[in-house]
């Protein structure tokens, strides 16, 4: 998995800078650990927004066939980072996980139900 980090309209310092690309990286392999041989790349792009103090965040999580896009803005960076790296991981979660046609979904309920009534009689 690789992590791309891009900010824009920042005024940190070098030591605040470092600090949040610590947690940008903290933040992504936490949340997306589990996935992450799945995942080919994230690229995180955090930008100041139109208001004073405002932050905003695009994340992109490209994944084999698919990619999850979220964005959000708020005043307290490492809030926001968590909030839309946890709403990335959920979503690229979903669009890996199999998914099963109405006809499969009737059979597993039909051989379930046939098991019932054996364990009953």
């Amino acid at each position: 998995m690789e992590i791309t980090i891009q900010t824009s309209g920042h005024r940190l310092s070098a030591t605040a800078a470092s600090n949040m690309r610590k947690h940008i990286q903290q933040r992504i392999e936490e949340v997306f650990g589990r996935i992450r041989q799945r995942i080919t790349r994230v690229t995180v792009h955090l930008s100041d927004a139109d208001g004073p103090g405002d932050k905003h965040c695009v994340m992109r999580v490209s994944l084999p066939g698919a990619t999850a896009l979220v964005q959000g803005s708020d005043r307290n960076p490492f809030a926001l980072i968590n909030r839309v790296s946890a709403s990335a991981a959920a979503i690229a979660i979903r669009r890996l996980k199999p998914k099963r046609s109405t006809a499969t979904i009737r059979k597993l309920a039909a051989t379930h139900d046939d098991e019932a009534m054996r364990s009953e009689t």
